[in-house]
């Protein structure tokens, strides 16, 4: 896995299906396994802050048959976010023989990290994987996490995403199923929007839909995940996270963050109350409830110490590459974002009424 939330859900479903240490079954993010290999195979210690040179060592270890361990199979989730190279390390360590596996899941259009670029998927941009694996593709039709209400608002996002992108020329819809997040049958669920708020009414608003949501509806708070894209901004001085808990506070209402340095403040699998997380570390999880807010800087171009926000797909397409692509990982997010959502989603934005994002969000209103 990526982040360490996700490790930790696979772990519990691991102990619930009945799995031991005996099983040989190792669950992981891939910067822990890189940094666990070379510490016990190579007796090198590295704290992740020199991950990339413990990636060197295992590479040139694996390369010079330094290391003898592999895997009868390896299963990557969310690998639109891994680096090819990533892939190519984990392809060295498995077995050789028919009989092994190499699975990856992931959606291309939750690549937050643009790891894919025009016309090839981040998988299809590794050296070691044989050619002949990268036409192995399946196509999830059936969806399995959102109601119907969700997986159409989604699908709707989707579509009006990638044929903007493929106007501004940034990706070709030809070269990939990538337009549909499958199919849900299951009715009863929920999408609200609540748009144009004013960023100096942040907390009051939220504050009134956590309430309403907790006192009104008789929500769990633990059913709830508070998702943001950054916990804060300090460009635009814009606080999300910190107005969140003081709001939560002044309530009483118990939460816990799992959007820390390592993967998660608090456990995902256990505590209780409201979950704050940030986008990033709800990758691959999903909530009965979601509160999607912060997303101010979102409408904004951001590079080093300048920015711009988007007043136009017009405007975007006479922009320079770099620029396109930080643009549509702010859409990914979104997206992304609204797709941890099992029953239940709400949207309090605080974008500009006149910006292409803000169209993103409404569509199908």
């Amino acid at each position: 896995c990526f982040n360490n939330n996700l490790s930790q859900s696979y772990r519990f479903r691991s102990a619930c299906s009945g799995f031991t240490d005996s099983d040989n079954l190792y669950i992981s993010t891939f910067h822990k396994v890189v940094l666990d290999i070379v510490r016990d195979v190579l007796k090198k210690r590295y704290t992740i802050n020199d991950f990339d040179k413990a990636l060197d060592d295992l590479e040139n270890a694996i390369d010079n048959k330094k290391i003898q361990l592999r895997f009868k199979a390896i299963f990557i989730d969310e690998v639109q976010i891994f680096q090819p190279r990533w892939l190519d390390i984990c392809y060295k360590l498995l077995q050789e023989g028919d009989n092994s596996i190499f699975l990856m899941a992931g959606d291309i259009n939750q690549d937050l990290k643009n790891m894919s670029r025009k016309g090839k998927a981040v998988w299809q941009l590794t050296k070691e994987i044989p050619s002949n694996f990268r036409g192995r593709v399946r196509y999830i039709s059936k969806n399995y996490r959102n109601k119907k209400e969700i997986c159409d608002y989604i699908n709707n996002q989707l579509k009006y995403m990638n044929e903007k992108i493929s106007e501004v020329g940034m990706i070709s819809l030809k070269d990939f199923e990538i337009g549909t997040s499958g199919e849900s049958n299951s009715i009863g669920g929920k999408v609200e929007r609540d748009l144009n708020n004013k960023r100096v009414d942040f907390k009051k608003n939220f504050k009134a839909k956590i309430l309403e949501l907790i006192q009104d509806k008789k929500v769990d708070p633990s059913e709830i995940a508070v998702i943001i894209p950054y916990k804060q901004h300090l460009r635009f001085k814009y606080y999300p996270l910190s107005w969140i808990k003081s709001a939560l506070d002044e309530e009483g209402i118990q939460y816990r963050i799992i959007c820390g340095d390592n993967g998660g403040a608090s456990n995902y699998i256990n505590g209780e109350g409201v979950i704050i997380t940030t986008i990033d570390s709800a990758l691959g999880l999903d909530f009965n409830t979601v509160i999607l807010t912060g997303l101010y800087p979102l409408q904004y171009v951001i590079k080093d110490k300048s920015f711009y926000k988007v007043k136009s797909w017009t405007e975007l397409k006479e922009k320079e590459e770099s620029d396109k692509e930080i643009y549509l990982s702010n859409l990914r997010k979104i997206y992304t974002a609204c797709s941890r959502a099992r029953e239940n989603l709400y949207i309090l934005s605080d974008l500009d009424s006149n910006t292409p994002i803000n169209d993103f969000i409404k569509m199908g209103m």
